[in-house]
């Protein structure tokens, strides 16, 4: 699941071509999917997740912990800043140093395996003391929030991963992952993201997030009186919210169009 050298040059050349090639390798049937190495994972990720989910799930499980105390928000920038400065004195690397890029690109995959098996991980949330909101607020964020250019897989990454989350948002807001109080902020953070990005796979990916964002909203038809004044309090929130997705869509679409006509001259 880890992108490749192939996969982050078709992204520089490339970036609306490479994110629908990587949206169309996702679906069931479609063509090509044999020939990249990543779809491959991910279906064999998800068959064994349904398999042998305590042994996958723990795997998983280990191997977030290892990267978030690996690689924080706090430690990211710091060697970001670290190797900057290295490379303005044109020194080389510190063999102690770590590599930054390779960390960033470890980290970017486990999230990607934790994205296709967010279900099954949701639902042992609670035993494994595991919490969407402390883990928005503590580390996800952080991440979209980083705009250096060498975050921009992870960025992405992150950005889906949120989408996946709200995929399978519970009915209950009592039991969602994505509470309303904590939506308005992650809904912030993502379109702040695209406001700010030049990368046009991190826009689009901020484009499928926020739809689901929207889509998977917590309807819990038990408590009417409490769906009222939900609605009353996020409407003027939504509506601004829409505004700048518009605003934002049209710059999209005419960042695309540049591109196309620069690729005709």
């Amino acid at each position: 699941l880890k992108p490749t050298t192939r996969d982050l040059h078709q992204w520089s050349v490339d970036g609306e071509e490479y994110y629908l090639s990587m949206q169309a390798s996702m679906e069931n049937n479609a063509m090509g999917r044999h020939l990249h190495i990543i779809p491959q994972a991910e279906g064999l990720l998800c068959i064994l997740c349904i398999r042998f989910p305590d042994t996958v799930l723990a795997e998983i499980e280990q191997m977030l912990r290892m990267c978030e105390s690996r690689l924080t928000p706090h430690i990211l920038v710091n060697q970001i800043m670290k190797q900057q400065q290295q490379q303005q004195q044109q020194s080389k690397l510190d063999v102690k140093t770590p590599d930054v890029r390779n960390e960033i690109l470890n980290k970017t995959a486990v999230y990607h395996a934790v994205g296709l098996c967010i279900e099954e991980i949701l639902e042992q949330a609670d035993k494994r003391g595991m919490s969407f909101p402390l883990w928005f607020n503590g580390t996800l964020r952080h991440h979209i929030a980083n705009q250096a250019p060498i975050t921009t897989p992870l960025r992405a990454r992150t950005i889906w991963l949120i989408g996946e989350v709200a995929r399978i948002q519970e009915d209950d807001d009592q039991h969602a992952r994505i509470t309303q109080t904590i939506r308005k902020h992650v809904l912030g953070t993502v379109c702040e993201s695209m406001r700010k990005t030049n990368d046009l796979v991190v826009k689009m990916t901020c484009i499928k997030t926020v739809n689901l964002l929207l889509a998977h909203q917590n309807n819990n038809k038990n408590n009417k009186k409490a769906n009222q004044h939900s609605h009353q309090q996020h409407l003027h929130h939504h509506q601004h919210a829409d505004k700048s997705m518009i605003e934002l869509c049209i710059g999209l679409l005419d960042m695309v169009n540049r591109c196309k006509q620069v690729e005709s001259w």
